[in-house]
């Protein structure tokens, strides 16, 4: 717009002033015409060439109860809240554990649902933490009966869970983990912690390991995107004010359980898939 605001500028200054209306020169101005407004729109194409792509377009996942949003992958969809819901609750009475809870599910668009990479949303009633009390806590998270449990289900091992890393612009924690899952293989998982003034929100990215760094780009989208509303965000005082780091340890535990039992479902989908179309062939 600025580039074609100039040229207009210069079309009304006195080089372009208008030659004397005499039929002698009529077809010439009006060639002159035609050649300048050809000029504009390739320069504006090429303007519009160099800007960065609008994102205003991009799906947006926001929260009213805890007053969040992000921005989803492009070419993602939404995993049904029926699907979630049934999908964890079959899953957790075959393992024999309770249903974890997750408020929704987003992933590449594929055939089957729990297709790698996929994110999951969790909800946790913690404002009584600061940033560096959820990071401490998720640190010594690993020793933690239930991620014992875990590890010796045959279900998922190798469990390695890195260093939580404070990210003081943001005011999250985020985690990396690694893990082998039964049927699958290698696994990463990036998990966020952000704290709000009425809780806590997880955000749990999967991908298979082979092709973590291709997607590494979407979920750094993720992350970035977030937010909490204004006047809904993390406040440090206020934290400090009700820090009660037990219970917070407690609940920040069973968010990491709850990031390493989303990264189990998938296999578990598709070995229910498996071996029902198995079934089908043998009838």
């Amino acid at each position: 717009m600025a580039l074609t605001a100039l040229l207009t500028r210069q079309c009304s200054g006195r080089h372009f002033a208008p030659p004397p209306t005499t039929p002698t020169v009529g077809p010439h101005w009006e060639n002159l015409v035609t050649k300048f407004r050809a000029f504009l729109l390739f320069a504006a194409a090429t303007v519009v060439g160099f800007l960065p792509p609008d994102k205003s377009s991009a799906a947006v996942h926001s929260d009213v109860v805890l007053h969040y949003h992000f921005e989803v992958p492009e070419g993602w969809i939404e995993i049904p809240r029926e699907v979630l819901d049934s999908t964890f609750e079959k899953f957790a009475n075959q393992a024999g554990i309770a249903v974890p809870d997750y408020e929704a599910g987003y992933q590449v668009n594929a055939e089957n649902y729990f297709t790698y990479p996929y994110l999951l949303v969790q909800h946790r009633p913690v404002d009584s933490a600061t940033i560096r009390q959820i990071a401490s806590a998720l640190e010594t998270a690993e020793d933690a009966p239930g991620i014992q449990k875990l590890g010796s289900s045959g279900l998922m091992g190798n469990i390695s869970i890195g260093t939580p890393v404070v990210d003081e612009a943001k005011k999250l924690v985020v985690l990396k983990m690694d893990s082998e899952v039964q049927g699958v293989g290698a696994i990463k998982i990036l998990s966020i912690s952000a704290p709000g003034r009425n809780g806590m929100v997880n955000l749990h990215l999967y991908a298979r390991a082979s092709d973590y760094e291709e997607h590494l780009e979407s979920f750094q989208g993720v992350v970035e995107s977030f937010a909490f509303n204004e006047g809904y965000e993390y406040n440090w005082v206020t934290a400090m004010a009700r820090s009660v780091v037990p219970a917070g340890s407690r609940i920040l535990r069973r968010a990491l359980i709850g990031a390493l039992l989303g990264g189990l479902v998938a296999a578990w989908s598709l070995r229910r898939k498996r071996r029902a179309a198995d079934s089908g062939r043998e009838a």
